[in-house]
């Protein structure tokens, strides 16, 4: 059995205090792709 990851994986984590804030999410996959996304916080 190997693994695997959704195309669009979906998380949620909750930040005390952050409503409206900016996050950014930055990633680096096994094979040295790398991406981020910018989002408030609701």
């Amino acid at each position: 059995i190997g693994s695997s990851v959704s195309k669009d994986p979906y998380f949620k984590f909750n930040v005390p205090g952050a409503k409206g804030d900016e996050i950014t999410i930055k990633y680096k996959d096994s094979k040295g792709k790398t991406g981020s996304a910018t989002a408030k916080s609701k």
